[in-house]
Parts: C-alpha cells; structure tokens; sequence
C-alpha cells in the first residue's frame, strides 16, 4: 500500500488535511470486509478520507474549504490496483519506458472536449487562465468523480511505480522522470525531488514522491 495525498493551495488546512486525509486512507483499508474486493476496499478508503476531511472542516467551522488530492495503490502478485482524486500523479516505468496511469481531474480536460466539439478555439482552451483548476478533490460534502482500475495492471521485475504531488510533474517533463526513475539509486524519490528543485523554478510548487519497485 502507498499513498501520497497534496493539500489544495487557496484552502484552509492544506498540509493538515492531506495528513488526516492520507491516515484515514490506510485506517480504512485496515477495516476491509472479508470477500471485498480490493477496488471496492480502495474506493472504500477514498470515501472514509473524504469524510475525515469533511469533519475537520466542520470541526474549525469552514465546511467546504478543506481539500487534498488523493492517490493511492495496492501492489501484489496479483498487480497493481489503483485510486486517484484530483491533479496528483501515477505513473509505471516497465521496460524503461513509462506512462502515466491516472486522469487528472482538472478544468483543462472540460476546456480540450469543447474544443473538440467545436464549441472554443484550441487558443482559448489552452490559455484559459482555470485551466489548471481541480475539479474533483477530497475533503467535500462527496467526491465528484474518482478514478480507479477496474482490473490489476501486471507487475514485473524491475518495474517502477511513482506517486507524486504536481509539484514534481509540473517542473520536470515525464521523459525527466522517466530519465531518473531509470538510475540505480537506493532513493529513487529523494532523487526525484531533488532534480524537481534543481530547476529553479521561481513557480516551484512543494513537492512529494513515493516510489515503489518491483524486487521479484
């Protein structure tokens, strides 16, 4: 089990609630029913999150201006199964090559299917200042739209799973990534954050990695 959880800028309690949100995650998981399936256990988890969340807003009295982004997996023989909420990432190099498992949940995926229908420009839709706007997160009244596997995505030896806030995939590009999480370091996610903060970039969001490598 891994989960990496970024609290949303703009909102109250962003670092506090990625931690309750993170925590509940796995309490939850630690509760599944006997014959529950794992995706079932994973979206099961999400929600317990969500209402954690939920609480602490209320409990300071700011009801819906608590939020995080989730994602979080379940590696086995049987393979991976995933979970994801809001603009955090996941991605699987095998083979040396990698590719990004999960959709974020952001205003430009709205933006690109009204271009594609005609209905804006490809300008406005990539200019579009909320582009980059969450629009599903945890800590609300409910999640508006999860992401998850519906069948485990196989694992192989040597294989390398990355979960990370947008602080790392908004600085470096996926084949910087995919350059890093190829070397043989004893922390590939303190290798990551480095190079992320290596850029200078004045815009440098925080930044969180969590890699999990396939022995056998």
């Amino acid at each position: 089990m891994a989960v990496v959880c970024d609290g949303m800028g703009g909102l109250a309690m962003g670092g506090e609630s990625a931690r309750i949100a993170a925590v509940a995650f796995m309490e939850s998981w630690g509760t599944q029913g006997d014959g529950q399936t794992i995706p079932a256990a994973l979206e099961q988890a999400a929600v317990y999150a969500n209402s954690a969340v939920a609480a602490l807003a209320a409990s300071h009295e700011v009801p819906g201006q608590t939020g995080t982004t989730l994602v979080g997996i379940h590696a086995s023989a049987e393979g991976l199964h995933w979970i994801s909420v809001g603009d955090s990432g996941l991605f699987l190099l095998h083979d040396g090559h990698i590719k990004q498992l999960n959709t974020m949940h952001v205003y430009g995926r709205v933006l690109d299917a009204r271009w594609k229908r005609g209905q804006i420009t490809e300008k406005e839709a990539q200019s579009d200042p909320q582009r980059d706007a969450i629009t599903s997160y945890i800590g609300g009244t409910e999640i508006r739209e999860i992401d998850a596997s519906t069948d485990p995505v196989a694992l192989f030896p040597g294989d390398r799973v990355v979960l990370a806030s947008d602080g790392l995939f908004n600085t470096l590009s996926i084949q910087d990534i995919a350059r890093y999480t190829r070397r043989k370091s004893p922390s590939l996610a303190k290798l990551l954050i480095r190079a992320a903060l290596a850029a200078g970039d004045e815009r440098q969001d925080n930044v969180t990695v969590c890699v999990i490598e396939v022995k056998e």
